[in-house]
Order: C-alpha cells, then sequence, then structure tokens
C-alpha cells in the first residue's frame, strides 16, 4: 500500500522538518497524496487499522550534559539507591 510506504519512509521524507508523524501530517499527506480528505483525529483509527502504533517521543533536556549524567550515575546513584 502507498500510504504504508510513504510512513515508512519518515516524515523528512516527504518534506517535514522533523521525522515524527502526527495525525495533522497524515492527514494533509492523504489529501496530497490521493485527494482524500480526513479529518486528523481521524488518524489513530486509520493508522491501527494499517498496524502502526502510537509511540510518544521522549524528551530530553537541551541543557543535558551526557558527561556529567554518566558521571553522576557511576558515583551518585548508587548512594542514592541503597537510602
Amino acid at each position: 500500500m502507498e500510504l504504508v510506504q510513504i510512513l515508512i519512509k519518515g516524515a523528512t521524507e516527504s518534506g517535514y522538518q522533523t521525522d515524527a508523524w502526527t495525525g495533522k501530517r497524515v492527514s494533509d499527506i492523504i489529501e496530497k497524496r490521493f485527494g482524500v480528505e480526513y479529518h486528523f483525529k481521524h488518524m489513530p483509527r486509520l493508522l491501527r487499522k494499517l498496524g502502526f502504533r502510537r509511540v510518544k517521543p521522549k524528551k530530553k533536556a537541551i541543557e543535558r550534559n551526557e558527561e556529567k549524567r554518566k558521571e553522576w550515575l557511576e558515583t551518585r546513584w548508587e548512594l542514592v539507591k541503597k537510602n
């Protein structure tokens, strides 16, 4: 199915800045490619029928410092965990 192939390639392949598919983006792609209008709130049901499932992206703080985090886990986490 053409829609499934489009979704598998990712949103950036379809011209979006991020690779996350939203209901609005999927409904826009369907309208552009197939000329069929769907309200974006209907997309979860349609996508489930196609075998997709909802996945929320994990959020990371912009200020996150991986080196300090790793050091903290190695030195302090055991002390915190024990208490």
